[in-house]
Order: C-alpha cells, then structure tokens, then sequence
C-alpha cells in the first residue's frame, strides 16, 4: 500500500512518514510522496527524514499516486476538500487534527465515506492510545473529571482549536458524545472549558506550560492520570489508519463529529460569554 502526504508545514508530515517507512509494524505500507506546497521551505526536511521518493505539484496528483492518503495541513478549514477528493477518488484518508473547523463540514466528510464506502479516519492521534479504554471505563464511574494539555489562545494555526482539539478529541473519546452544554472561559493564556453531560462535568483545562495530557478523576480523592507514552500516538494513529486500510472499515467518526460541534460551542461560548447547548 503507498501513502501519499498532504502538507508539510506540520511536524506530523515527517513523524508519520519515517514510522510507516521504518517501523516493522508497518510492512505492507510504504510513504511514497508528498505536496507541500503549504510550506515549500521544509519541502527538503520531510523528503529526507520521512524517506519519501517523490515530489507533486498538486494535491491531485498525490491522491491519483496512492493508495491511501494522510492530511497534515495544519489549518481545519483546508481539509474538507482535500478529503472529499480522497473519498470520491476510493483512497482511504487520514484527516489530522484539528479534523474540520465547522460541523457542516465535518458531517459532509463522514457522510460522503459512508456513502463512498472509502473509510475515513483522523483527529488527534491521543485517542488512539490504548491506555484511552480504560480512562474511557473509569470515567464511566465518576461524576467529576479534569482533562488536561497544552494549548496556545493565540496559534497562528487557528487560535485555540489548534491544539484544543486534542481536548475535544479526548473528551468525546473517553466521555462520549451525549454532552449537553459547554461554557468556556479564557484566563489569560489559560482555558477553562465545562462540558456538561447528563451524569457528569468535565473540565478541558489547557495552559501552554503544560508538558503532558493527563486526566484528573475527582472521586473521594484526586487521581491524576498522565498519558503515559503519549509520544506514541503518532505510532498508534499509523496503526489505526493500517488497521482501517486493511479492513475498509473507517474509525471514529462519532468522535470526529462531536468533538467539531464541541470546538465550535467553545468559540460561540468565548464570544457569548454564556453558555451553549449542545443538543
């Protein structure tokens, strides 16, 4: 199977391509080409240290080349698209986060892969941990919990959302996607975001000093819980997209639409200055 990349500004280019090239995990995938016209100075950089072989001019011409596609642009807004073509195109596509910038897109992306039958996968590569599952069965029983990273207010890649989404994503991942309301709150280079479900709160707290995702559960004590290995997600999204290239099966598509419709509540929510239902 050879992969093609979309994008090189993101450091993801490189990280996914030299795993799928080098890892024996990967055997029967090989990252073959790259259009990185979003960023031509590090052109070169991903080429050499990502093992690639070959340089398009055009997205297209990345989509006709593979078999299936990863999408590293770091901006939401560019993915639809380009995913759309990869769909229509039967190549399977791995949409990196933030996976889409507005829930319309978002739901036009899943449905033309269910439609297409062309699987779809992507978000932030943290919910593919396997430590996920058991988080996901803890918080089952717990009323409160905080989920913890870093992220920049003021990301030239689209503010908050950039590295927010890593939030989104790990909410709907381990609290599901039945949230109500969310109300947000930014304290200078600190969030705070309350998404509020039927049986419990959860707070998304992000502050740029951050060095780990983790998850707080509050019980009768404090429990916190880092991601341990989280470095390895990008190990564990390559996994996944094999998996889903193997089986034609697409993942987390709830996940990816929730957690779109969760990141624009929270901007509503910041511009309101109220809170936001969710249903």
């Amino acid at each position: 199977m050879e992969i093609g990349v979309i994008g090189a500004q993101s450091k993801h280019t490189e990280l996914f391509c030299s795993l799928i090239n080098t890892s024996p995990l990967f055997p029967g995938m090989q990252a073959v080409c790259l259009w990185g016209g979003d960023c031509p100075e590090r052109i070169g950089w991903c080429m050499s240290q990502g093992g690639l072989q070959t340089l398009c001019g055009q997205p297209e011409e990345v989509i006709e080349r593979s078999d299936g596609v990863i999408i590293t642009l770091r901006r939401g807004e560019t993915h639809k698209a380009l995913a759309l073509a990869c769909l229509r195109a039967g190549k399977p596509v791995f949409v990196d986060k933030p996976f889409c910038d507005c829930t319309p897109d978002a739901a036009e992306m899943i449905n033309l892969s269910k439609q297409c039958g062309t699987p779809l996968t992507g978000g932030s590569t943290l919910c593919f941990l396997p430590q996920i599952a058991e988080l996901r069965e803890r918080a089952r029983h717990c009323r409160s919990l905080t989920i913890s990273y870093t992220a920049d207010c003021d990301s030239p890649f689209g503010g908050w959302n950039f590295y927010g989404s890593h939030l989104a994503d790990l909410c709907s991942a381990i609290c599901g996607c039945a949230a109500e309301t969310v109300s947000a709150r930014r304290a200078g280079s600190q969030m705070d975001v309350l998404v509020q479900y039927p049986n419990r709160d959860v707070l998304l707290h992000s502050d740029p000093a951050l060095t780990e995702p983790a998850v707080t559960f509050h019980s009768w004590d404090e429990e916190y819980c880092p991601l341990g290995d989280f470095d390895r997600c990008y190990e564990y999204g390559m996994r996944a997209f094999r998996d889903m290239m193997e089986s034609g099966v697409g993942q987390g598509a709830q996940r990816l639409l929730f957690s779109t419709r969760l990141l624009e509540a929270i901007g509503r929510s910041l511009r309101e200055a109220r809170p936001i239902p969710l249903i």
